[in-house]
């Protein structure tokens, strides 16, 4: 055999063996694994959100909704100040409570836009967020946002400010409160 010969063989022995190796490589694999994902209410979620003790804040369908006209009230007074809880030091004076549910410590970001435009440019919603101690962790507003870390297993009151002071009446203050964590 010559050498060139010998050199082809080599090279075809080499090739042969290197597509016997490519062909034993996988090219697609298919893994099933568990998920345990229910779907619940505010007040039993991960972030879990309970109304206090006014008739203004409830759980509807399962979501916690604020709502002044329950009760039959077309809404807030003008020129007033409509205040729901009291402080946090007092579990059952809160418009509604947020629990961190989860294992581990979390940052919370609340934040309210407005629906509407009113004849007032100062703030009229404030959401003001107490520790379970009785600090203040952050005031929102239609102006600004608020963020607080939350430990696990911790509960934050949420008190509710509406004031119409310098509002007319027929202004729409309705809005949504926005949760996020991270």
């Amino acid at each position: 055999m010559t050498r060139t010969t010998k050199i082809a063989a080599l090279a075809v022995c080499l090739l042969l063996a290197t597509s016997a190796v490519s062909a034993t490589a996988f090219t697609s694999i298919t893994l099933q694994r568990n998920a345990n994902i229910d779907v619940v209410a505010d007040d039993t979620g991960i972030v879990q959100l309970s109304a206090g003790s006014s008739d203004f804040v409830t759980l509807d369908n399962g979501q916690l909704a604020i709502d002044v006209t329950n009760g039959g009230a077309s809404g807030t007074n003008v020129n007033s100040t409509l205040e729901i809880g009291e402080n946090a030091t007092s579990p059952t004076t809160n418009a509604f409570t947020i629990t961190n549910n989860d294992e581990s410590s979390h940052s919370f970001t609340l934040s309210y836009g407005s629906l509407n435009s009113d004849s007032d440019t100062a703030p009229n919603v404030e959401f003001a967020v107490f520790d379970e101690t009785g600090d203040r962790e952050a005031s929102i507003s239609e102006n600004s946002d608020g963020t607080f870390t939350m430990p696990s297993g911790d509960t934050f009151e949420v008190v509710l400010v509406v004031d119409t002071t310098g509002s007319a009446t027929g202004d729409d203050l309705s809005g949504t409160l926005t949760i996020t964590s991270s």
